[in-house]
């Protein structure tokens, strides 16, 4: 029997985004603090800080599962298991 995947809203938001090229950075800048960018995308909302950590924490989740890891500075990559997900519910999401 397969392993059951239970991923958040936002944590299968980040995979899908990121199936392409693989690619997470965590950005900050004083004015709004920390944010995720998953391929194209940046999940924060500059007016409601709470969006910036609900992703946050769901990155942070995912990578606690070894989904993501870090390259280098502020660059994150899916990992070989994170890939496959990522695609697999992109694919279900389309």
């Amino acid at each position: 029997m397969g392993r059951v995947h239970r991923f958040s809203e936002e944590e299968i938001e980040l995979l899908i985004s990121a199936a392409e090229r693989g690619e997470l950075m965590v950005l900050s800048s004083d004015q709004t603090g920390k944010w995720v960018r998953a391929g194209p995308c940046d999940f924060v909302n500059f007016d409601d800080p709470e969006v910036a950590a609900r992703y946050l924490e769901a990155f942070d989740s995912l990578r606690a599962s070894g989904l993501i890891q870090h390259d280098e500075g502020i660059l994150y990559v899916l990992s070989g298991s994170g890939f496959k997900v990522a695609r697999e519910l992109k694919a279900e999401h389309r």
